[in-house]
């Protein structure tokens, strides 16, 4: 059966900064915010664009029993043949789960949006968001 379930997400971060800016400390974070609820994340299968390849992001997820399916960033990358990654296609093209869930996040707290100015506020709606999909879900099965 396919659950496409949200259990965790990164909060945003104020200011201007790329994919990569503090991703190893905001990965440990959430992490450690999954074990306190009892949730494993050895063999977690963590599908990402590009932008969030690099060398110290796959050691994090690597040490943490998470197999990370990254698109190469070939930016990072001398030779392309020394690159031993492994990437499963197939599986990379249902990535689309994640933008469109982001777009019915966004959809779900747009007739607040302008109220929604502090990172408390968006985080809110992150778990408002979570749990309603989660009762979506519950009623579905």
């Amino acid at each position: 059966m396919r659950w496409d379930q949200i259990f965790g997400f990164l909060p945003p971060v104020s200011g201007n900064h790329h994919d990569l800016y503090e991703l190893e400390t905001r990965l440990e974070d959430q992490i450690a915010d999954l074990k306190k609820s009892d949730i494993d994340v050895d063999g977690l299968f963590l599908n990402a664009d590009a932008g969030f390849d690099s060398n110290s992001f796959r050691h994090t997820c690597f040490r943490h029993g998470i197999q990370l399916n990254a698109l190469l960033n070939t930016r990072n990358i001398n030779n392309l043949a020394d690159c031993d990654y492994y990437f499963d296609e197939l599986i990379y093209k249902e990535r689309y789960v994640i933008e469109r869930t982001n777009g019915w996040m966004d959809a779900w707290r747009s007739f607040l949006n302008r109220f929604d100015k502090t990172l408390v506020s968006g985080r809110a709606w992150h778990h408002i968001y979570a749990l309603c999909s989660w009762c979506l879900y519950l009623q579905k099965v």
